[in-house]
Formats: C-alpha cells, sequence, structure tokens
C-alpha cells in the first residue's frame, strides 16, 4: 500500500533531488570546464615552448647565414675574373702548344744525331773490321 505522504514532504523530496542532480551536473560541468582549461593551459605552454624553440632556429639559421655572408665579403677580392682566368689559361695554352713544338723538334734532332752517331759507328767498325783485314793480307 502506497504510503501517504504530505504534499510538502512530497515537494522537498522532489527539490532535494533536483538540487542533487544539479549539483551533480554542476559538478561534472565544473570538472569538465578544469580539464579544458588545464588542457587549454597545455597546449599554450606546448605552443610557447614551441615558438621558442622556432624561434632559437631561426636565430641560429640567421646566424649562419650571416656568418655566410661575412666569409663571402671577406673572400670576395681573392677569386679571379672569368675573362682574366679564360685569357690566362689561354696563355698557358699556347706556352704548352710552343713547348710542345720545341720538343717535338728536339727529339727529331735527338734522332738525326743518334742516327750519325750509329752510322759513324758502324762505318768506324767497318773501317777498323777493313784494316784488320787488309793487314793480314798483306803481312802475311
Amino acid at each position: 500500500m502506497p504510503e501517504d505522504v504530505s504534499l510538502l514532504d512530497y515537494i522537498k523530496d522532489h527539490l532535494d533531488e533536483l538540487e542533487a542532480s544539479i549539483n551533480r551536473r554542476f559538478a561534472a560541468l565544473e570538472t569538465m570546464m578544469k580539464t579544458g582549461v588545464e588542457a587549454h593551459h597545455r597546449e599554450h605552454s606546448q605552443l610557447d615552448t614551441q615558438k621558442a624553440r622556432d624561434e632559437a632556429d631561426v636565430n641560429r639559421r640567421l646566424e649562419a647565414m650571416n656568418e655566410l655572408r661575412s666569409q663571402i665579403n671577406s673572400e670576395r677580392g681573392l677569386y679571379v675574373t672569368r675573362p682574366l682566368l679564360d685569357s690566362q689559361l689561354e696563355a698557358l695554352h699556347r706556352q704548352n702548344q710552343d713547348n710542345r713544338t720545341r720538343l717535338e723538334e728536339l727529339s727529331r734532332q735527338l734522332a738525326d744525331i743518334q742516327g750519325r752517331f750509329w752510322m759513324a759507328g758502324t762505318a768506324l767498325t767497318f773501317l777498323s773490321v777493313l784494316i784488320n783485314v787488309m793487314l793480314k793480307l798483306f803481312i802475311k
């Protein structure tokens, strides 16, 4: 049998249940909000850390570029220009050709001198043999 409850008690019970439900929902929303705020702060912290790393990386790269620029500026006077290099190479090429021609001429002259020495050696050997043969024939 249903229990008789006064209207006031019934309303109080429903209000208490409603208040408890609202408190549970409020606590869940509060927890969710705190979690969201913490996640938002973590995200900003990570973004700040990444931004600091990126800035350091950009500064490092800029420093390297400045060093390269400084090196290029300091070495700028050390490099030879293309027209000067081409003219120097052409002069060296002509000198090389002249030296090659002279070497070929000297090789021909050396071969000529060696041929003459061989001819003279052969002639002297022939004369030596001829003199020995004639001496042998006349001395007998």
